[in-house]
């Protein structure tokens, strides 16, 4: 790895601790607020762990991003106080204050270099491993932003979640929208691109078959998508749809690797258990 950039990013990439460590990339966590008290993301609660609270739907769990003065005093240690250039990869800025925290607490630091991600979870995550890739090839900083700049609009992250509940509670769908969808028993599809959450498909019907034409929904444009790499992302489903949404997804397009993951309890939070995505790149 390039011994002079440090790439950096919110814990919301999602990425695997395997990951992490390969490529040396600094991750900064958020928090899960349950009953008053706050969580550390990965160091005091797991998704694995955050599932069972979830399940209880007693009490609102949200998530919070770092404040300022954390970001500013997380650039000062990852940087070596300034000796070593950092990019920060956010999470998308229309999802969450990270962005804008994270831009605040650098005021003042010409070595932090923060980039929106337009996207979050293993979306985020493929973005992520883009700018460790660049800063492997590439010394040249500015070079590096502007190529990260260019991939923002090629990256796939898509969701379908049983329940919208926690959406709404966390205010990212619109309360009479996830009533409906509830009353209903429709499974949203959502998607997350450039920026921006919405809701790109509606299915009903049991998991199973839900699950199938999901994977096929999201991989229909099969001529436009990079092989190089997916991650099916767990949200606290059973092994059973995990491999429904594997051999499905696997079947579309022969992947040169595939990753099955965890969400961070941030991302696990806000789209609720039993929820699963695939992310990918587009050509």
């Amino acid at each position: 790895m390039n011994n002079n950039i440090v790439i950096s990013a919110d814990c919301t990439c999602d990425l695997p601790e395997s990951l992490v460590e390969k490529y040396d990339i600094k991750i900064l966590p958020f928090y899960i607020n349950y009953k008053g008290t706050r969580f550390k993301d990965g160091d005091e609660i797991t998704s694995t762990a955050l599932v069972e609270y979830l399940e209880r739907q007693d009490e609102v769990i949200h998530s919070s991003a770092p404040g300022v003065e954390e970001y500013r005093e997380y650039f000062k240690r990852i940087s070596n106080n300034g000796t070593r250039q950092v990019i920060h990869i956010s999470i998308a800025k229309k999802l969450s204050i990270a962005h804008k925290n994270a831009i605040d607490g650098s005021r003042g630091m010409e070595h932090i270099h923060i980039v929106d991600s337009g996207s979050a979870s293993h979306g985020m995550g493929l973005f992520t491993l883009a700018a460790a890739d660049f800063a492997n090839r590439m010394n040249n900083v500015e070079s590096i932003v502007k190529e990260l700049k260019n991939i923002k609009g090629k990256i796939s992250c898509n969701f379908i979640l049983r329940s919208t509940i926690h959406l709404a509670n966390n205010r990212r769908l619109n309360q009479f929208i996830s009533n409906m969808l509830m009353f209903f028993k429709i499974k949203p599809m959502i998607k997350i691109d450039n920026d921006e959450l919405r809701v790109n498909s509606l299915y009903i019907g049991n998991r199973e078959a839900y699950a199938r034409r999901f994977v096929r929904h999201a991989l229909r444009a099969k001529n436009h998508i990079s092989e190089d790499i997916v991650f099916i992302s767990v949200g606290g489903c059973s092994d059973e749809i995990q491999q429904i949404v594997y051999d499905e997804a696997t079947k579309q397009i022969p992947w040169k690797k595939v990753f099955v993951a965890d969400v961070s309890s941030t991302c696990l939070c806000n789209i609720g258990a039993h929820s699963i995505g695939i992310m990918f790149c587009k050509k």
